[in-house]
């Protein structure tokens, strides 16, 4: 049945290799992939207006929604944001909210959060009035409905580029720990040009990229560098 509908569905003109319902393709647009430079756009928060290039320039950047103010699973991540005050500005990050409602509910509900967690709520939420800003970035489903909404959050680095996409169910809470590791990650690439094994842990030894030719890997790693099968070549990152 699901097949036979796809079938149907399909835009005549699409390639055949590709089976894409017609009203999918309809409604495709732009937004920021890995590699683009984020679209600046101003709002008010609950700091004050804000014009996204001058603040975000210079730092990495968290860009996260919240579909529902005020909802328990994001009063989760609200509270643990919370909590990484130090380990971001260690890190030279910042964090940046945005929620399509008004700032009297955010304030409200960095009141709740207060209150029931003891957590201060030190970054900025932004005002996405009629939701401009999400729809700019997919943050929102063209379906409209709350159990299509989605959790999406960019890490944006100093130069202003989208470094990481990271898009997660309504029902689902996004991972701080996994937030700190891709930042510590893509950090130390950006310092050593060195990349990060699966499931890597800050300390842990980094690979060589394989695309480097020989000169260039004895120039920059060495004798620090040890292979542990063809072609796995990894270096100690304790002492980078």
């Amino acid at each position: 049945m699901g097949r036979r509908w796809l079938e149907n569905t399909v835009s005549k003109d699409a390639a055949s290799i590709v089976s894409v319902p017609g009203s999918y393709r309809r409604r495709y647009q732009w937004m920021p992939h890995v590699g683009d430079i984020v679209p600046n756009f101003q709002c008010t928060t609950t700091a004050g207006p804000l014009e996204f290039f001058s603040w975000a320039e210079g730092s990495w950047t968290f860009l996260f929604n919240q579909p529902f103010t005020g909802g328990t699973v994001g009063t989760t991540e609200m509270a643990a944001f919370s909590m990484a005050r130090e380990e971001l500005q260690a890190c030279n990050a910042q964090l940046l909210g945005v929620s399509a409602d008004n700032l009297q509910t955010q304030t409200e509900w960095a009141r709740q959060i207060k209150r029931d967690f003891d957590r201060d709520i030190w970054f900025p939420m932004a005002f996405d009035e009629n939701s401009q800003i999400s729809e700019l970035f997919g943050m929102t489903h063209w379906r409209g409905t709350q159990a299509d909404a989605v959790r999406k959050m960019f890490l944006i680095d100093p130069s202003l580029k989208v470094k990481l996409i990271i898009e997660y169910p309504i029902n689902m809470g996004r991972s701080l720990p996994e937030m700190l590791r891709a930042l510590e990650a893509e950090q130390l690439h950006q310092a050593t040009g060195l990349n990060t094994p699966c499931d890597w842990q800050s300390g842990d030894a980094a690979m060589v990229p394989v695309h480097l030719d020989e000169a260039e890997v004895q120039s920059r790693y060495g004798g620090r560098m040890r292979e542990l099968l063809r072609g796995f070549r990894f270096v100690r990152t304790d002492n980078l």
